[in-house]
């Protein structure tokens, strides 16, 4: 009997597995045409060093990972990872640290705030990450596997302007289950900011539906 529920749990692993292998490699063609710089947050971990050097070899993205740079490379030496075409950031000595500080600076003028701790703010990974999306040097941002998700939608939505067409920015969380895939294609289901924004007007909703699908 447990030789069968062994059995019947690596079939259904397998299955969850394959589809979410199905939907990932469906995105990897257009990924080679249009690579995207993705900035990771947390550095000084080991798996996210494993995922930036496999983008550079599927040549699907830029990786830049923020964080202390001696810290990073010295984890990647012990676990024998090359970090070659990866490029590796500290958000205090970058060259565009004082510039971002700066445009934060104005920005919460502008808000009617007056800060003066515009450099411990930036010295964090995730507002430098956001600082850098919004400045257009990355377009995009992982992170939250060493930190609070909280922490990350912060400063993302303090400091990351939506696009015109879209009113509000939300999130986006992409589902796959084999067993739904009457759902959804191939049992991949893409669910509409199940956790960033309260109270939406029908506006709101409406646009975010359009920008999911």
């Amino acid at each position: 009997m447990r030789r069968k529920e062994r059995a019947m749990s690596e079939s259904s692993e397998q299955a969850r597995v394959s589809a979410g292998d199905v939907f990932t490699q469906s995105l990897v063609p257009k990924l080679q045409r249009h690579p995207k710089r993705i900035v990771f947050t947390d550095g000084a971990d080991e798996r996210v060093l494993r995922v930036a050097v496999r983008m550079v070899e599927s040549k699907v993205g830029i990786p830049i990972l923020l964080g202390n740079r001696d810290e990073i490379y010295r984890l990647a030496s012990d676990r024998g990872i090359s970090l070659d075409f990866v490029k590796v950031l500290d958000p205090s000595t970058a060259g565009d640290f004082e510039v971002f500080c700066e445009f934060l600076r104005r920005t919460e003028h502008v808000r009617g705030v007056e800060i003066s701790n515009a450099e411990e703010i930036l010295r964090q990974p995730a507002y430098f990450g956001a600082m850098m999306i919004q400045y257009g040097q990355a377009d995009g941002l992982i992170g939250g596997n060493q930190s609070y998700p909280s922490a990350i939608f912060r400063a993302l939505l303090h400091l990351v302007k939506p696009v015109p067409s879209v009113p509000r920015v939300f999130s986006v969380a992409i589902l796959s289950a084999q067993h739904l895939s009457h759902f959804g294609r191939e049992g991949v289901l893409f669910l509409a900011d199940c956790g960033l924004n309260e109270e939406l007007s029908s506006k709101q909703l409406a646009a975010i539906a359009v920008e999911t699908g």
